[in-house]
């Protein structure tokens, strides 16, 4: 059984600097279901994880980095080959 990448949450955000660089630490709850779940009859697995942005980033790429994230997370956590 594969497992895969539901969704993820966004629980927080905070800011902080860190080499005068800005950044921003996200908290996320990823979300994980069973690929063959078609109609989500088995219950959803929850994890923390927590992604490192850079403030300079745009909202779209922060999102974008943060579902890559979360998809190698699962990735790596459940589906070794």
């Amino acid at each position: 059984m594969k497992l895969i990448l539901k969704e993820y949450l966004i629980n927080s955000e905070v800011d902080f600097i860190e080499e005068e660089v800005k950044k921003i630490k996200t908290h996320l709850t990823v979300c994980v279901k069973a690929e063959d779940d078609i109609n989500d009859v088995l219950p959803v697995l929850t994890f923390d994880l927590y992604v490192i942005n850079l403030n300079s980033q745009t909202g779209d790429e922060m999102d974008d980095q943060r579902q890559l994230e979360s998809e190698e997370f699962v990735n790596s956590k459940f589906n070794i080959l």
